[in-house]
């Protein structure tokens, strides 16, 4: 396996501090790109999710599916996830769902934490537009370790889950965090349960601002 990954598709990095930030500037991206290209494109500091937003309500959803289910278009899995989520469709709750369980196996490397990761944010933007609880039930179960088949990486797609979560923005997702946080205090875990008021924190600004105040400019 290569090392520990850097800047994720969706704009997070995940194993180095569990930073969030948006990723490329919009200064770097054709204005009149469409989403297709958009997708399709290499963003070394994670998909620019603050751009993705213009994309809410695309109708190149059936689209995006299809390449999710093409093996030709895995290096755009990771921005496919995380735009589709941000689409904020309904109909798209059931295919990232299965993905991820798809994806779910063992003898996972790097990489692939990055497109999971991507997913576990594309489902908490999700959830943002639609509340879906079955993908806050999902993320719930997704952010314990035991969730994942890869145990040597079941922390880092844990963590990832609780992105997610935060993203959501909802009274469900909080209410799972808060949980997760209690647990990691009684253990006397501190980096733990500190990345979990963090998590807990942008879940309330996203509930107080909106997923697209926060990604503004």
């Amino acid at each position: 396996n290569a090392g520990p990954p850097g800047p994720a598709s969706g704009g997070t990095a995940v194993g180095n501090g569990k930073v969030l930030y948006d990723g490329d500037l919009r200064a770097d991206i054709d204005e009149n790109i469409d989403v297709v290209s958009f997708v399709r494109q290499v963003y070394v500091h994670g998909t620019p999710m603050g751009f993705a937003t213009r994309f809410d309500r695309s109708p190149r959803i059936p689209q995006l599916l299809a390449m999710l289910r093409d093996s030709r278009e895995q290096q755009s899995w990771g921005n496919i996830v995380a735009v589709l989520g941000m689409i904020g469709d309904r109909r798209v709750a059931g295919p990232l769902m299965d993905f991820v369980s798809q994806h779910n196996t063992r003898g996972k490397d790097w990489e692939d934490v990055r497109v999971l990761t991507s997913a576990m944010m594309g489902l908490g933007y999700l959830a943002n537009h639609t509340g879906d609880r079955d993908v806050l039930a999902f993320l719930d179960r997704a952010r314990s370790a035991q969730f994942w088949a890869d145990a040597a990486l079941a922390e880092e797609l844990a963590f990832s889950a609780s992105i997610g979560l935060a993203l959501s923005g909802t009274s469900q997702g909080r209410q799972s965090l808060l949980e997760a946080y209690r647990y990691e205090i009684s253990r006397r875990n501190g980096a733990v349960a500190e990345n979990l008021l963090g998590y807990l924190e942008l879940n309330d600004e996203i509930a107080r601002e909106g997923l697209r105040a926060y990604y503004a400019d």
